[in-house]
């Protein structure tokens, strides 16, 4: 059976070259990686390189021992197991690989329970597997697997293999249907459930936080002293800065290290884009800066309150992406961004959004708002956040190699809102010393926050 595996398989080698390529976006040198029923291979030798240890296992003594007459290295290891009764400890790897695998076992099932024990948290599961159908072709190919001794216990379509995959306790990150109408293959990437979870918790923290902000207006008698919103405006930038360099644009720079002494590009050229994006929506939104008479953008009917929630709304925006696009890293497994430091990220955002949110609802109600109504401008306001963040996980998960260009684009964004904006409001008027110092102290925050949860 082992020796008959290989030639069969390289029938199938450049659907197996567009599994690698895929993969690889997604491996970093520091990840330990565990591959399942790894036959003689086809995936080992091609990825072991991309990682710090790659162990290859399989249930076959045979086809163990035809793999190791391949060009082994100190990142590759194979050794025979046992896929539903693994030895290793809980949270050993930071990703397993099961390649057509699942639908030749019996009882699949268990292999995804240990699968899912050994996993880290925020591990991923690649599980490339060959789909079915009812022609004359599927059933030949089933009794080819079968003559080299492989019983195919389940014939699963594309839809039920996502639907298996998602019955136990992982949610798909990345699908895709690869080969020919003959031998087709469904491409699965996925992750814990529970790390999703963590996921939409970190996409609404700043959401909350603006929402925390605006409920001042209902315990709060009189409006907001000018010298307490300096403060915390200029809080607000602090965070935003700190956020920016640590949380944005160091790690678009580890992420472009290959390029060597031009690691730089990625993060410059996607810090531009970001700063002419928040310019054109700065010159193409209605909006009305805090003690401000004069309405930026285009002349409209809009009322004052209106003006006044659509100028945070637009710095809420380059927020929301950031959060989005450093979530979307994780997701992907990239080394430089750890489930620590999303949550720092998040954190930083929603204490800074706190002021925000009073900021808003507060001069509204002083303005005659009342407090229902500013209430709700308040939390409108940063509407804008979890849907910014979702957006920009969707679009990197479309361009995961763009990843550090999005970062980048994130902290343009947000550096474009803290000039613009927030230090002019910070320093206006007497005591502009009061926003400067309480911008040191947002940006020490953040700056606590990203080392020591990061």
């Amino acid at each position: 059976m082992a020796k008959s595996h290989a030639p069969l398989m390289k029938r199938s080698g450049q659907m197996y070259d567009e599994i690698c390529e895929r993969m690889r976006s997604s491996l970093t040198v520091d990840m330990h990686v565990l591959e399942l029923a790894c036959a003689s291979g086809q995936l080992s030798f091609r990825l072991a390189g991309c990682v710090r240890l790659w162990a290859a296992t399989d249930f076959s003594k045979n086809m163990i021992a035809e793999a190791q007459k391949g060009p082994c290295s100190g990142r590759l290891h194979f050794s025979v197991q046992d896929a539903t009764a693994l030895p290793y400890a809980p949270g050993s790897f930071d990703a397993v690989v099961t390649s057509n695998a699942l639908h030749i076992m019996p009882r699949p099932e268990l292999a995804l329970a240990e699968i899912k024990r050994v996993l880290k948290p925020e591990g991923t599961l690649y599980a490339p597997t060959f789909i079915h159908g009812s022609g004359a072709g599927f059933r030949l190919r089933a009794r080819a697997l079968a003559l080299v001794g492989f019983k195919v216990y389940y014939k699963w379509t594309a839809e039920e293999y996502e639907s298996f995959i998602s019955e136990h306790n992982f949610q798909i990150i990345e699908i895709a249907r690869l080969g020919g109408s003959l031998v087709p293959l469904c491409y699965l990437r996925g992750k814990g459930k529970e790390m999703m979870k963590h996921v939409w918790i970190e996409l609404l923290l700043p959401f909350l936080g603006t929402s925390l902000g605006a409920g001042c207006v209902f315990f709060l008698k009189r409006g907001m002293n000018p010298l307490v919103q300096r403060a915390l405006t200029g809080f607000a930038a602090g965070v935003m800065v700190a956020a920016s360099v640590w949380s944005l644009l160091v790690p678009a720079m580890e992420q472009a290290a290959d390029m060597g002494q031009w690691a730089f590009l990625p993060a410059v050229a996607g810090f531009w884009l970001g700063v002419l994006f928040l310019l054109a929506l700065d010159k193409t939104i209605p909006h009305l800066h805090q003690n401000s008479t004069e309405p930026e953008g285009p002349r409209t009917r809009l009322s004052r309150a209106a003006m006044l929630v659509l100028a945070v709304t637009l710095h809420n925006i380059p927020e929301g992406m950031a959060v989005g696009v450093v979530l979307a890293g994780w997701i992907a497994g990239n080394s430089g961004i750890t489930a620590a430091g999303t949550l720092a990220l998040s954190i930083g955002i929603a204490i800074q959004n706190f002021p925000e949110g009073a900021i808003i609802s507060m001069p509204l109600q002083t303005e005659g708002v009342g407090k229902g109504r500013a209430f709700l401008y308040g939390i409108l306001s940063g509407v804008v956040e979890p849907l910014a963040a979702a957006a920009a996980i969707w679009a990197a998960g479309l361009v995961l190699p763009a990843l550090p260009y999005l970062l980048s684009f994130a902290a343009g964004a947000m550096i474009y809102v803290v000039v613009e904006e927030l230090i002019p409001e910070a320093s206006a008027g007497g005591h502009s010393n009061l926003g400067t110092l309480f911008f040191a102290a947002g940006f020490s925050i953040m700056l606590a926050l990203d080392v020591a949860l990061g």
